[in-house]
């Protein structure tokens, strides 16, 4: 699990826009990043876990990752491939669109329409897209916003802020022989609490993602 830092080629158009697979044998690690992801499934099944929750889509589905939610997503077939947004904060700085809540899953029509439209000009790159793809951002985006309901839960938030400072705690000190008390005592919560809430929203034990990451460093 890691922060990643969204890098933006183009400063007059800060997204990042992938066409994208996924195979059986790859797996993600689950990871956060400040600005906004949305994943277009078009080919295969895709299992996504995304903070608490977790959910299979299918082709023709919409996956929305909130700003900072642990997220990561695994293939049900030999290959899924899909579209990838990542939306910079900054273009949506003059509105209200970034703090809103929108649905994990979704196959409205209209959401979907406007995110095709935009694959294809990016595609393409027709004269004057960019000013066309900001347009059709911010209308996919207050579209999503509408189905979401509302703003981002603080409770959730603050959730899983404190898992982010757990992970970054084992991270720091993974060479060490630390206990579980020890990383509640650093993020300031009690060694149930800790338990509960990482299991939750990470699906592992803290001992087990503990392990984990020693294995894999």
């Amino acid at each position: 699990m890691k922060y990643e830092d969204i890098q933006y080629i183009d400063p007059a158009l800060p997204i990042v826009f992938r066409n994208d697979s996924r195979h059986k044998c790859e797996q993600m690690r689950l990871h956060w990043h400040e600005p906004v992801e949305l994943i277009y499934v078009y080919e295969g099944k895709l299992t996504v876990a995304n903070d608490a929750q977790t959910c299979t889509v299918l082709p023709h589905t919409l996956v929305c990752i909130h700003s900072n939610h642990l997220h990561s997503y695994q293939t049900q077939n030999e290959v899924s491939r899909y579209y990838c947004l990542i939306v910079s904060a900054e273009l949506l700085k003059e509105t209200d669109l970034f703090r809103q809540n929108m649905p994990f899953v979704t196959q409205d029509d209209a959401s979907l329409a406007c995110f095709r439209e935009i694959a294809e000009l990016l595609g393409k790159t027709p004269p004057f897209y960019k000013e066309e793809v900001k347009g059709l951002i911010f209308q996919l985006f207050a579209r999503l916003c509408r189905l979401g309901g509302g703003e981002t839960g603080g409770r959730d938030r603050k959730m899983t802020a404190m898992v982010k400072d757990a992970i970054v705690y084992i991270e720091n000190h993974f060479a060490e022989e630390i206990t579980v008390e020890q990383i509640a005592s650093a993020v300031g919560i009690s060694r149930y609490h800790l338990c509960h809430i990482f299991k939750t929203v990470t699906g592992k034990t803290v001992a087990g993602f503990w392990t984990s990451v020693r294995c894999d460093k």
